[in-house]
């Protein structure tokens, strides 16, 4: 089914906030079981967090197969 552009940029805010609030836990996990290290595991996940929130936007703006 097609979810409303809406619902969609509100889903991947929430999405992002979620990731954003659960930064600890996810480097010590990801350090644990990568050994990448704390910096590089930080760096990947502001990436992503700032890449579901800039879909959100778009999501949200009806751009990008809207």
């Amino acid at each position: 089914r097609r979810v409303p552009r809406r619902e969609r940029a509100k889903a991947l805010r929430a999405a992002g906030s979620a990731l954003a609030d659960a930064r600890g836990e996810i480097i010590d996990t990801a350090d644990r079981e990568s050994a990448l290290g704390e910096a590089r595991i930080n760096s990947e996940l502001a990436r992503t967090v700032r890449q579901v929130l800039d879909s959100a936007a778009t999501a949200g703006r009806g751009g990008a197969g809207q």
